[in-house]
C-alpha cells in the first residue's frame, strides 16, 4: 500500500501471516512483541485492534489474553478477553511466579491477617514489625 494512505482493517486483516500451529502472525512493527499498527491516527496492539472490531470494546477491569502465548498472533480464536488476575495466572511472567507465591521470604503466610498491599506489592507485617523492632534498637544504642 503506498504511503499516505490510511490502514483499513481488511488491509491489516492481509498482512498477517498464517504459522503452522495456527497462529496469524503480524510480521511488520511490533513492540515488547505485540505487533503495533497505526488506525485512523492512532496506534493500537494489532490483535486488540482486530478484537475490538469484531467483539466491541474490551471491558473495564479485562485485558485480551493470547491462549497461544504468542504476542504477534492475531487470530481471533487465540484470543480471550479476562480479568487482570486471570491474565497474570495464565503468563509465563514475574508477576505470575510472585503471585503464585503463599509465605514471604522468611516463611509467614500471605493470609488477609498478615498481608499488607503497598503500590501493588504484598508486604508482611509480621516481617514488618520485626523490622521495626530492630530498628527502634539500633536507634536507642546510637
Amino acid at each position: 500500500m503506498p504511503k499516505g494512505y490510511p490502514n483499513t482493517i481488511e488491509n491489516i486483516r492481509s498482512r498477517l501471516i498464517l504459522s503452522e500451529n495456527g497462529c496469524l502472525i503480524w510480521p511488520m512493527a511490533k513492540r515488547d512483541g505485540y505487533g503495533i499498527v497505526s488506525y485512523r491516527n492512532r496506534r493500537y496492539r494489532v490483535h486488540k485492534l482486530l478484537y475490538e472490531q469484531e467483539f466491541g470494546l474490551v471491558p473495564v477491569g479485562m485485558e485480551v489474553h493470547h491462549k497461544c502465548d504468542n504476542r504477534s498472533c492475531a487470530n481471533l480464536a487465540h484470543l480471550k478477553a479476562i480479568t487482570e488476575k486471570e491474565h497474570v495466572h495464565l503468563s509465563n511472567t514475574a508477576g505470575k511466579v510472585n503471585a503464585d507465591k503463599t509465605h514471604c521470604p522468611k516463611g509467614h503466610k500471605y493470609n488477609e491477617a498478615n498481608t499488607r498491599t503497598y503500590r501493588g506489592q504484598r508486604l508482611c507485617r509480621v516481617c514488618r514489625r520485626e523490622w521495626q523492632k530492630l530498628w527502634r534498637l539500633n536507634r536507642l544504642s546510637s
